[in-house]
Protein backbone atom coordinates (compact mmCIF):
# COMPACT_ATOMS: atom_id res chain seq x y z
CA UNK A 1 0.00 0.00 0.00
CA UNK A 2 2.50 1.98 1.10
CA UNK A 3 4.57 1.73 -2.38
CA UNK A 4 1.56 2.35 -4.50
CA UNK A 5 0.84 5.50 -2.44
CA UNK A 6 4.47 6.73 -3.56
CA UNK A 7 4.19 8.14 -7.22
CA UNK A 8 1.34 10.16 -5.69
CA UNK A 9 2.85 11.41 -2.72
CA UNK A 10 6.46 12.80 -4.64
CA UNK A 11 3.31 14.88 -7.11
CA UNK A 12 1.85 16.19 -3.97
CA UNK A 13 5.47 17.21 -2.85
CA UNK A 14 5.85 18.58 -6.17
CA UNK A 15 2.59 20.71 -5.57
CA UNK A 16 3.11 22.05 -2.59
CA UNK A 17 6.73 23.09 -3.48
CA UNK A 18 5.59 24.98 -6.44
CA UNK A 19 2.60 26.97 -3.73
CA UNK A 20 5.84 27.66 -1.33
CA UNK A 21 7.71 29.58 -4.37
CA UNK A 22 7.34 33.55 -3.77
CA UNK A 23 8.14 36.17 -5.55
CA UNK A 24 7.97 40.35 -4.98
CA UNK A 25 9.26 42.89 -7.84
CA UNK A 26 10.85 46.37 -6.44
CA UNK A 27 10.82 49.23 -8.14
CA UNK A 28 13.88 52.02 -7.70
CA UNK A 29 11.07 55.15 -8.05
CA UNK A 30 8.35 53.86 -6.46
CA UNK A 31 7.58 55.99 -2.77
CA UNK A 32 5.76 52.72 -1.59
CA UNK A 33 7.54 50.08 -0.03
CA UNK A 34 7.15 46.66 2.23
CA UNK A 35 5.76 47.32 6.13
CA UNK A 36 7.86 46.08 8.38
CA UNK A 37 8.18 44.68 11.68
CA UNK A 38 11.40 45.98 13.78
CA UNK A 39 12.76 42.50 13.74
CA UNK A 40 12.97 42.70 9.81
CA UNK A 41 16.03 44.63 9.80
CA UNK A 42 14.99 46.14 6.37
CA UNK A 43 14.97 42.86 4.92
CA UNK A 44 11.72 41.66 3.29
CA UNK A 45 9.82 39.18 5.11
CA UNK A 46 7.59 36.37 4.40
CA UNK A 47 4.16 35.43 5.81
CA UNK A 48 5.79 34.20 8.94
CA UNK A 49 7.34 37.64 9.59
CA UNK A 50 10.59 35.67 8.73
CA UNK A 51 13.80 37.41 6.90
CA UNK A 52 14.09 36.36 3.74
CA UNK A 53 17.89 36.22 1.95
CA UNK A 54 20.13 33.63 0.73
CA UNK A 55 21.24 32.55 4.16
CA UNK A 56 24.51 30.86 3.54
CA UNK A 57 24.21 30.17 -0.08
CA UNK A 58 26.57 33.77 -0.96
CA UNK A 59 27.84 34.75 -3.43
CA UNK A 60 24.68 35.34 -5.44
CA UNK A 61 25.74 34.40 -8.78
CA UNK A 62 25.00 36.61 -11.10
CA UNK A 63 24.68 36.66 -15.53
CA UNK A 64 24.86 39.37 -17.39
CA UNK A 65 22.09 39.25 -19.97
CA UNK A 66 23.38 39.45 -24.09
CA UNK A 67 21.26 42.99 -23.93
CA UNK A 68 24.10 44.72 -21.44
CA UNK A 69 26.00 46.67 -23.73
CA UNK A 70 29.65 45.85 -22.44
CA UNK A 71 30.04 49.99 -22.12
CA UNK A 72 27.93 49.50 -19.11
CA UNK A 73 30.08 46.46 -17.55
CA UNK A 74 32.39 48.71 -15.66
CA UNK A 75 29.76 50.76 -13.86
CA UNK A 76 28.01 46.94 -13.11
CA UNK A 77 31.26 45.36 -11.66
CA UNK A 78 31.97 48.67 -9.75
CA UNK A 79 28.27 47.94 -8.17
CA UNK A 80 29.24 44.43 -7.18
CA UNK A 81 32.91 45.35 -5.52
CA UNK A 82 30.98 47.69 -3.97
CA UNK A 83 28.97 45.27 -1.94
CA UNK A 84 31.66 43.07 -1.63
CA UNK A 85 33.80 45.32 0.53
CA UNK A 86 31.68 45.44 3.31
CA UNK A 87 32.38 42.06 4.24
CA UNK A 88 35.51 39.69 4.34
CA UNK A 89 33.48 37.05 2.04
CA UNK A 90 32.42 37.57 -1.51
CA UNK A 91 28.63 38.57 -1.33
CA UNK A 92 27.89 38.84 -5.45
CA UNK A 93 29.51 37.79 -8.10
CA UNK A 94 29.38 37.78 -12.25
CA UNK A 95 30.06 34.55 -13.81
CA UNK A 96 29.28 35.24 -17.41
CA UNK A 97 28.69 37.67 -19.45
CA UNK A 98 26.36 37.27 -22.89
CA UNK A 99 23.75 35.27 -21.23
CA UNK A 100 21.01 34.66 -24.08
CA UNK A 101 17.46 33.57 -22.92
CA UNK A 102 14.68 36.01 -22.61
CA UNK A 103 14.50 37.85 -19.89
CA UNK A 104 12.75 35.55 -16.96
CA UNK A 105 12.10 35.56 -13.60
CA UNK A 106 11.12 31.87 -13.20
CA UNK A 107 14.69 29.74 -14.42
CA UNK A 108 15.94 30.77 -10.51
CA UNK A 109 19.07 32.01 -12.81
CA UNK A 110 19.67 35.33 -10.98
CA UNK A 111 20.14 37.43 -14.07
CA UNK A 112 21.15 41.46 -15.43
CA UNK A 113 18.63 42.85 -18.03
CA UNK A 114 18.95 45.53 -19.89
CA UNK A 115 15.49 46.75 -21.23
CA UNK A 116 14.60 48.75 -24.38
CA UNK A 117 10.88 48.18 -23.55
CA UNK A 118 9.70 48.88 -20.77
CA UNK A 119 5.54 49.12 -18.93
CA UNK A 120 4.06 52.56 -20.25
CA UNK A 121 2.39 52.59 -17.80
CA UNK A 122 5.44 52.83 -15.07
CA UNK A 123 7.59 55.21 -17.07
CA UNK A 124 9.15 56.74 -13.94
CA UNK A 125 10.51 53.16 -13.06
CA UNK A 126 14.85 53.48 -12.86
CA UNK A 127 15.54 49.51 -12.98
CA UNK A 128 12.87 46.70 -11.35
CA UNK A 129 14.28 43.81 -9.15
CA UNK A 130 12.20 40.83 -9.11
CA UNK A 131 13.40 38.36 -6.01
CA UNK A 132 12.15 34.45 -5.97
CA UNK A 133 12.09 32.59 -2.46
CA UNK A 134 11.28 29.06 -1.02
CA UNK A 135 10.16 29.07 2.99
CA UNK A 136 12.88 32.21 4.10
CA UNK A 137 15.28 30.80 1.40
CA UNK A 138 15.95 33.18 -1.66
CA UNK A 139 16.51 31.35 -5.01
CA UNK A 140 16.34 33.52 -7.19
CA UNK A 141 16.94 37.36 -8.03
CA UNK A 142 16.55 39.30 -11.73
CA UNK A 143 17.06 43.14 -12.07
CA UNK A 144 16.29 44.66 -15.29
CA UNK A 145 17.40 48.07 -16.09
CA UNK A 146 15.06 50.99 -17.52
CA UNK A 147 16.68 52.28 -20.49
CA UNK A 148 13.76 52.65 -22.49
CA UNK A 149 13.21 55.62 -20.68
CA UNK A 150 16.34 56.64 -19.10
CA UNK A 151 19.86 57.19 -19.95
CA UNK A 152 22.81 56.39 -17.45
CA UNK A 153 25.93 58.32 -17.02
CA UNK A 154 28.74 55.25 -16.60
CA UNK A 155 31.22 55.10 -14.03
CA UNK A 156 34.17 57.46 -14.19
CA UNK A 157 31.63 59.82 -16.26
CA UNK A 158 31.02 63.24 -14.74
CA UNK A 159 27.55 63.43 -13.81
CA UNK A 160 24.74 64.92 -15.74
CA UNK A 161 21.35 66.02 -14.70
CA UNK A 162 19.91 64.62 -17.85
CA UNK A 163 21.24 61.08 -16.52
CA UNK A 164 21.20 58.19 -13.99
CA UNK A 165 24.07 56.87 -11.82
CA UNK A 166 24.22 53.51 -12.79
CA UNK A 167 26.66 52.52 -10.46
CA UNK A 168 23.82 53.98 -7.87
CA UNK A 169 21.20 52.26 -9.47
CA UNK A 170 23.40 48.76 -9.39
CA UNK A 171 23.90 49.63 -5.83
CA UNK A 172 20.52 49.82 -5.13
CA UNK A 173 19.01 46.73 -7.25
CA UNK A 174 22.05 44.32 -6.11
CA UNK A 175 20.77 45.26 -2.23
CA UNK A 176 17.43 44.07 -3.60
CA UNK A 177 18.93 40.99 -4.49
CA UNK A 178 20.33 40.30 -1.52
CA UNK A 179 16.89 40.73 0.33
CA UNK A 180 16.82 44.41 0.81
CA UNK A 181 13.35 46.10 1.49
CA UNK A 182 13.16 50.03 0.65
CA UNK A 183 13.79 52.48 3.55
CA UNK A 184 13.40 55.79 4.18
CA UNK A 185 16.38 57.47 4.75
CA UNK A 186 18.10 59.36 2.71
CA UNK A 187 21.65 58.55 3.05
CA UNK A 188 20.97 54.59 2.98
CA UNK A 189 21.91 52.82 -0.60
CA UNK A 190 18.43 51.33 0.17
CA UNK A 191 16.65 54.65 -0.30
CA UNK A 192 13.72 54.40 -2.91
CA UNK A 193 14.85 57.68 -4.64
CA UNK A 194 18.17 58.02 -7.15
CA UNK A 195 17.56 61.94 -8.93
CA UNK A 196 19.12 62.45 -12.29
CA UNK A 197 22.41 64.18 -11.27
CA UNK A 198 23.54 62.57 -8.14
CA UNK A 199 25.96 59.59 -7.89
CA UNK A 200 24.55 57.63 -4.61
CA UNK A 201 28.39 56.61 -3.62
CA UNK A 202 29.55 59.99 -2.72
CA UNK A 203 27.80 60.33 0.56
CA UNK A 204 28.78 59.72 3.94
CA UNK A 205 32.40 61.19 4.43
CA UNK A 206 33.20 59.02 0.87
CA UNK A 207 31.82 55.84 2.01
CA UNK A 208 29.15 54.70 -0.29
CA UNK A 209 26.62 53.19 2.73
CA UNK A 210 24.86 54.45 5.64
CA UNK A 211 25.20 52.88 8.79
CA UNK A 212 21.77 51.46 8.74
CA UNK A 213 22.83 49.54 5.27
CA UNK A 214 25.81 47.72 7.01
CA UNK A 215 23.95 47.21 9.97
CA UNK A 216 21.07 45.58 8.30
CA UNK A 217 23.44 43.49 6.93
CA UNK A 218 25.05 42.41 9.67
CA UNK A 219 21.48 41.40 11.33
CA UNK A 220 20.84 38.91 8.72
CA UNK A 221 24.08 37.64 7.35
CA UNK A 222 25.95 38.08 10.78
CA UNK A 223 28.11 35.51 10.41
CA UNK A 224 30.21 37.71 8.05
CA UNK A 225 32.74 39.87 9.57
CA UNK A 226 32.18 43.39 7.99
CA UNK A 227 35.65 44.65 7.02
CA UNK A 228 37.20 47.13 10.31
CA UNK A 229 37.35 49.95 7.72
CA UNK A 230 33.66 50.47 7.49
CA UNK A 231 33.09 49.59 11.28
CA UNK A 232 35.03 52.56 12.54
CA UNK A 233 33.88 54.61 9.84
CA UNK A 234 30.01 53.89 10.87
CA UNK A 235 31.19 53.87 14.65
CA UNK A 236 29.92 49.27 14.36
CA UNK A 237 31.77 46.81 15.88
CA UNK A 238 32.48 43.92 13.70
CA UNK A 239 30.42 41.07 15.62
CA UNK A 240 27.48 42.09 14.29
CA UNK A 241 26.42 44.37 17.14
CA UNK A 242 26.49 48.48 16.95
CA UNK A 243 28.37 50.14 19.43
CA UNK A 244 26.77 53.50 21.31
CA UNK A 245 23.79 55.31 20.24
CA UNK A 246 22.72 56.70 17.43
CA UNK A 247 19.91 58.09 15.68
CA UNK A 248 19.53 57.16 11.95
Amino acid sequence: MLLSLWPMTKSLIKILSYMAFVAITFTACDISWVELGTSSCNFVTNANGDRISWKSSLPVRFRLHESVPESAYPSIYKAVDIWNSVSTRKVISIVSTSYKPQASTRDQIPAIYWMKDWDPKKPLEQARTTVRWVQNQLVDADIKINNKNFEFFLDGESPTYAKVDLVGVMVHELGHALGFAHNEIGESVMYFQLRKGFERRNGNNGLVFHRSDVSSYQCEYGDDIVLSSFAEALGLSTNGTTSGASSL
